[in-house]
């Protein structure tokens, strides 16, 4: 069992204190036969399928470059579609460095993926900026800010 595999197992067992949940060790493994695994602060699945990759969330918008050298460090062939599971921002906010290299490479742009409700969500966000920083300072005990 790999390092990634043995920290899910401990977390569900009672190995892990749940604030340290939230640390994120940057951490890549190969969990099944081309699907990898990145431990971000909202985590990155990378799978690779025909003929690009697939990400499963895209991490949040401060680790996003650290994740993209994550990805690329496995991979370097280009991003297909990202997947958002939901509209929390530290699961969306990941895939900017993505679009960039696709756009200076001249990849195809990747496809998004997501529940309809997702960019309202994203309207959402930006309608109450100020209010979203504060909770999130006072949740992950972090300087207020938002995306």
């Amino acid at each position: 069992m790999g390092a990634i595999l043995e920290r899910a197992e401990q977390c569900w067992s009672g190995g892990v204190e749940p604030r340290e949940f939230w640390k994120a060790t940057g951490a890549t493994e190969e969990v099944a036969p081309d699907v990898f695994f990145v431990h971000a602060f909202a985590n990155v699945t990378m799978v690779r399928a025909g003929r690009g990759l697939v990400l499963v969330d895209t991490a949040n918008y401060v680790g996003r470059e650290r994740t993209f050298a994550a990805v690329r460090a496995i991979d370097p062939g280009p991003v297909r579609a990202a997947i958002y599971t939901h509209g929390h921002a530290d699961h969306a906010f990941g895939l900017p460095p993505f679009l960039a290299e696709a756009a200076a490479r001249g990849w195809p742009r990747p496809q998004i993926v997501g529940h309809r409700s997702v960019a309202a969500r994203f309207d959402r966000y930006r309608a109450t900026l100020g209010y979203n920083g504060l909770i999130n300072a006072r949740q992950f005990s972090i300087q207020a800010s938002w995306p």
